[in-house]
């Protein structure tokens, strides 16, 4: 089984920037497509706080939240100095919940285990290069592997990653939708001098989605990530369908082990509010600007409860 290692050359002293990120990118599987999306992950604010603040605080969530008395609420009210309406906002939500930044790193250790004492589970997160080591690796196709139960995964760049159906942990979907380039709205006539027919469904601004697939594993913190509409699906033979969610369901049903259920997968993505992306991302990438900020935000969001799941608090 191949083990993925995160690159071990890159410099991580000094200000995180552009030229930082660039190189870690550019040594990694699949670098052409991570590359903004190291970038992203830097910058501004997203519905998991401040990326640049050099440390944040999150709320893992649970069930055990809601079973829980009122005192929880209270306790969490009283420790962040908020109202208990934002506290019990926290103690809802089925994504990792944002609770503060401290600027100085003593304070924000005192706080973390002063929650932790209190019942909670906190994920701490430092500086804005926490995620750069676990990017996921785009993979464009399948294959069945040398030995029963392997798989090889290609990706974009032609590698190959043998795993076996029982080294996968858990994975996550997430649907992302695009801004697709406006479409004319005046309309051209014909010989006759009519207006003509304009296209089917055509309006000033229409939106396209694609779904995104994590696979997480147990040998490896980089998740093996599929995008419905660049992976190729013909490793499904005849299971193959037109239909973007009949391919992953029928995939995920390959890839688990035979004696075992089905790979668990989150889909709570899709309750994360999304944030406007950054102006200048706009500025750069116009149309795609949505979709990237998206993936940031479905990145850091796997990432998170990753973290939480191998208990690296």
């Amino acid at each position: 089984m191949q083990v993925d290692h995160p690159p071990s050359s890159v410099d991580l002293s000094g200000t995180p920037g552009d030229l930082h990120f660039a190189q870690v990118a550019a040594l990694l599987p699949g670098h052409g497509e991570v590359l903004s999306l190291a970038g992203e992950l830097g910058r501004g604010r997203g519905p998991f706080g401040p990326r640049s603040a050099p440390m944040r605080l999150l709320l893992v969530p649970s069930t055990a939240y809601a079973e829980a008395d009122e005192g929880l609420r209270r306790r969490l009210a009283q420790l962040l100095e908020i109202d208990l309406y934002t506290a019990g906002a926290h103690l809802r939500r089925a994504w990792p919940s944002f609770l503060s930044a401290p600027e100085q790193v003593e304070e924000g250790e005192r706080l973390a285990e002063s929650l932790r004492h209190a019942g909670f589970r906190i994920l701490v997160v430092e500086g804005p290069a926490w995620a750069t080591d676990h990017l996921p690796i785009p993979i464009n196709t399948l294959e069945r592997g040398g030995a029963a139960g392997c798989w090889r995964f290609v990706d974009e760049d032609g590698h190959g990653h043998d795993v076996t159906s029982d080294d996968f942990r858990w994975a996550a979907v997430g649907e992302i939708t695009e801004d697709l380039p406006e479409r004319p709205t005046s309309q051209e006539k014909n010989r006759w001098g009519l207006a003509q027919r304009p296209p089917t469904g055509a309006l000033e601004r229409s939106a396209g989605s694609y779904v995104l697939l994590d696979l997480f594993r147990c040998s490896s913190s980089r998740a093996l990530r599929i995008r419905t509409d660049q992976f190729d699906f013909n490793c499904l033979g005849e299971n193959r369908s037109l239909s973007s969610a009949v391919n992953l369901k029928s995939l995920l049903e390959r890839l688990s082990p035979s004696a075992g259920p089905v790979l668990r997968v989150d889909n709570a993505f899709r309750r994360v509010p999304h944030l406007p992306p950054r102006p200048t991302l706009v500025a750069q990438a116009g149309a795609r600007a949505r979709a990237l900020s998206r993936e940031a935000e479905f990145t850091e969001y796997v990432l998170l409860l990753d973290r939480a799941h191998r208990g690296e608090h």
